[in-house]
């Protein structure tokens, strides 16, 4: 338990990892493109750039959280030989899995939070979705709380639509395969 706790933790810090991509292109874009625009109005540019990563999170996060992990997949099938539906297998992953991850997800925004500034731009790239909540809002304890309700739609909206995705799969095999 302990071991797939913490891959979930790395695939956590992954995607907000790669969410921080698409931003590195937008600034490298912007500043050949929009030279002008950006010695014009720095915060704009900057603040799209920031605003980029946690709209692209929600697709890494479903990649690399849910996707990647076999660990969801098997309790998905697991659940669903009992006949259970999708809505069941989402109560059951957040009964069984969704109380673990709150409190890692909660413990690592408190440590963010906590931080000095002059560490947490440093590290910021691992917490790449927590950007433009930290970045625009003065208040940092509120930020991260915001942060954190961002972080746990996003989870539920992704682990939905990764079941129903499975769903889909399983039942479209089963109609191939006769049953």
């Amino acid at each position: 338990m302990v071991k797939q706790t913490v891959k979930r933790i790395g695939n956590f810090m992954i995607a907000n990892v790669l969410s921080f991509v698409p931003s590195i292109i937008f600034l490298l874009a912007g500043s050949i493109v929009f030279n002008s625009l950006l010695n014009k109005y720095p915060d704009i540019v900057n603040t799209a750039s920031f605003l980029i990563s946690p709209l692209f999170y929600g697709f890494t996060f479903y990649r690399c959280f849910f996707v990647n992990s076999d660990e969801f997949k098997g309790f998905y099938y697991s659940q669903t030989k009992d006949g259970k539906t999708v809505k069941d297998v989402v109560k059951k992953h957040i009964a069984f899995y969704g109380k673990i991850d709150v409190v890692w997800i909660v413990v690592l925004a408190l440590i963010f939070c906590a931080l000095p500034q002059s560490i947490t731009k440093i590290i910021s790239i691992l917490f790449a979705s927590s950007l433009l909540f930290t970045l625009m809002i003065p208040a940092r304890f509120v930020a991260i709380l915001l942060w954190l309700v961002y972080v746990a739609a996003v989870y539920f909206v992704c682990m939905v639509f990764y079941y129903k995705n499975l769903e889909k799969k399983r039942t479209t095999y089963n109609k191939i395969q006769g049953k």
